[in-house]
């Protein structure tokens, strides 16, 4: 065999003795896996790492992150992407595109805008909406918009 894999002998009894080692970390792995089961897979390794400490183990908690993560527990109840998401897809009716974002009108009163604006008062708890609407072919409103973005 040794000549087929084509292995020194010594490597090959190295191997077979690591094999057979015992693991130095056998009772706080048993001792991490029982803790991490009687929290019902909440505890991370900083909850872990104070129970070991209070029950007489002493090891820091880098050694128990390392353990706990060949062991292969993680925390899933509270992942990070278990965070609040406002969006709730298309809610609502989306109005037809008559315009086709085409704003340049000839008559008055032929293309309307409207735009809502929320007010925050300091002394009231809710706000104030203000609608206005505007005409987009009066040449006085467009003579001031150039002038304001200037």
């Amino acid at each position: 065999m040794l000549i087929y894999f084509e292995i020194p002998r010594s490597t090959f009894y190295e191997r077979l003795k690591i094999t057979q080692r015992k693991d130095k970390y056998y009772q706080v792995k048993e001792e991490i896996a029982k803790q991490f089961k009687y929290s019902k897979e909440t505890y991370g390794y900083r909850r872990i790492w104070y129970c070991l400490k209070k029950k007489g183990f002493t090891y820091c908690q880098e050694t128990v992150r390392r353990l706990m993560s060949s062991m292969g527990l993680k925390v899933t109840v509270y992942s990070a992407k278990s965070h609040y998401h406002s969006y709730h897809g298309h809610v609502g009716k989306v109005a037809p595109n008559y315009l086709h974002q085409q704003f340049n009108a000839q008559k008055a009163y032929q293309v309307l805008h409207t735009d809502i604006i929320k007010f925050l008062l300091m002394n009231r708890p809710k706000a104030i909406y203000h609608q206005s609407l505007m005409k987009l072919a009066v040449p006085w409103l467009l003579t001031q918009l150039q002038l304001i973005l200037i």
